[in-house]
């Protein structure tokens, strides 16, 4: 089949892709605009990515209580479905603590997010 072009089923004539009508007399139907069968069968919508390793986060971090240990699991559960890199947590603990609870901090996310050294 050549490109703008369709199939008669009623001749097997190839007539343009734009006709209404072909020779043979039958009528190809076309959609009018706005009918339920003019829109598509499945609309694409929004599907939520998961399971996926976030590296530097959006949005607020949790508030900070002073146990690195529980905040790490609010932040964990803030994230589900996806998982919190250590550099995601260093991204929020720096905006949360001052710059020297951070430098004391911030080498044990390691151990509690679990990634290899």
């Amino acid at each position: 089949m050549p490109k703008g072009a369709k199939t008669c089923p009623g001749c097997k004539a190839t007539v343009g892709c734009r006709a209404h009508d072909c020779p043979c007399g039958h009528k190809f139907l076309t959609a009018i605009a706005g009918t339920e069968e003019h829109k598509a069968k499945e609309e694409p919508g929004f599907w939520p990515v998961t399971g996926n390793t976030i590296t530097t986060p959006a949005g607020r971090a949790p508030a900070w209580k002073g146990d690195l240990g529980e905040w790490v699991e609010r932040c964990e559960q803030q994230a589900l479905p996806n998982y919190l890199a250590e550099s995601a947590l260093r991204y929020w603990l720096r905006n949360v603590v001052s710059q020297e609870e951070f430098v004391f901090l911030a080498p044990q996310l390691r151990g509690l997010v679990g990634e290899a050294a």
